[in-house]
C-alpha cells in the first residue's frame, strides 16, 4: 500500500498491460482491483489487459474461468513460472496486442512517427 501512489507512473504510457493472479482469494481481488485502475486511469484511451492465472502447476490449481470473463480482457491464459508453462505464449501475445495498439493509435493520428533521430532525444528533469 506505501507503494500504490507509484504504480501510474509505471503504466501511464503502457501500450499493454499484463496483470498475474493466483487462486488465493487476496491475489483474485487485486487483479480485480488493477485492472479496474488501469481502466480508470488510462480513461477513454482505451489498451489491451492481459490476465494471467499463474500456478498452474499446483495440484488444487482450479481455472477462474467466471472471474476472468468478468473482468472482459482482451487475452485470458493459465501459466506456471516455476516450469515455464505458457510464460512465453503470454508474452507473445502481450507483444501482439501491443503492436495492435500501436498500428491503432497511429491510424487515429494519436501517435506520431518521428523518422529523424536527432529529434527524438528527449530530455527529462526539471530543468
Amino acid at each position: 500500500e506505501r507503494y500504490e501512489a507509484l504504480g501510474p507512473m509505471y503504466y501511464r504510457g503502457a501500450d499493454v498491460a499484463v496483470v498475474v493472479m493466483d487462486n488465493s482469494k487476496m491475489s483474485i481481488e487485486a487483479a480485480k482491483t488493477m485492472v479496474s485502475k488501469l481502466r480508470r486511469d488510462w480513461g477513454s484511451d482505451v489498451r489491451p489487459i492481459c490476465i494471467v492465472q499463474n500456478k498452474s502447476d499446483l495440484p488444487d490449481f482450479k481455472y477462474q474461468k467466471e472471474i476472468i470473463e468478468d473482468l472482459d480482457v482482451n487475452f485470458a491464459s493459465s501459466a506456471s513460472a516455476l516450469y515455464g508453462e505458457n510464460v512465453t505464449k503470454v508474452f507473445m501475445q502481450a507483444c501482439k496486442l501491443a503492436i495492435m495498439e500501436r498500428k491503432r493509435k497511429i491510424a487515429q493520428n494519436k501517435l506520431a512517427i518521428n523518422t529523424d533521430m536527432q529529434e527524438t532525444k528527449k530530455t527529462f528533469g526539471c530543468c
